[in-house]
C-alpha cells in the first residue's frame, strides 16, 4: 500500500469502544478500505490496523461515529451544529467514507436523485473560507427537507457499515 489511514470509529457510549479499519488507495488510484471475502476487515486496536496496513508512520483519522450515532437515532440538531455553525465538515466526512466503504464492498450507497445537491452543499459549505462559491454563505443553511435527506443518506451509511463488518483476528 502506498498511501494508507486507520479508521477510528469511536462509539464511546459502549464503554469507550472504537474498532478500527484500514483505508488505502488501490492500485487504481481508487479510495478502498480492506475487506475480506466481501466484510470490511475491522481492528480492535489501532496498533493491529497500522500492523495491517504495513507503514510505519500511517496517520489515523478519526470519525465520532457516537455523535453521528445518536443524530441518526433523535434527529437532534444539536449533534450536527456547533455553536449555532453547521458542521458541515463533519457530515461531509461521514458521507466520503460511507461512498468508500460502498465502493470496497461493491456496493451502493442508498442517494435519492436529489442527494447530489445537498452533497454540494455540504461540500460548498467546507470550502467557504476559500471564497470559492458565491454562494457559500447559503450552502450552510439547510432546509428541513434537505437534513432529513442527508439524515437517511448517512444511515443507509451506517447501516451498511454495521452489516458488514468482520474482525480481523490477528490476520
Amino acid at each position: 500500500m502506498n498511501d494508507a489511514y486507520v479508521i477510528e470509529l469511536s462509539h464511546s457510549y459502549a464503554g469507550d469502544s472504537s474498532y478500527y479499519l484500514v483505508w488505502c488507495a488501490d492500485a487504481d488510484g481508487m479510495n478502498r478500505l480492506r475487506t475480506r471475502n466481501g466484510k470490511l476487515l475491522c481492528y480492535s486496536t489501532e496498533q493491529e490496523a497500522i500492523a495491517a496496513a504495513g507503514i510505519h508512520d500511517c496517520k489515523t483519522v478519526f470519525f465520532d461515529a457516537e455523535r453521528l450515532d445518536y443524530w441518526l437515532f433523535t434527529g437532534s440538531r444539536s449533534q450536527i451544529y456547533v455553536d449555532d455553525i453547521l458542521d458541515a465538515e463533519f457530515l461531509l466526512d461521514f458521507w466520503n467514507l460511507f461512498t468508500d466503504i460502498a465502493d470496497s464492498l461493491g456496493m451502493d450507497l442508498t442517494e435519492p436523485d436529489e442527494a447530489e445537491d445537498c452533497y454540494m452543499k455540504l461540500f460548498r459549505a467546507t470550502q467557504a473560507s476559500e471564497q470559492i462559491y458565491k454562494s457559500a454563505a447559503e450552502s450552510a443553511v439547510l432546509t428541513d427537507a434537505e437534513t432529513e435527506m442527508i439524515r437517511r443518506v448517512l444511515q443507509s451509511g451506517m447501516d451498511m457499515l454495521m452489516q458488514n463488518l468482520t474482525y480481523a483476528d490477528g490476520e
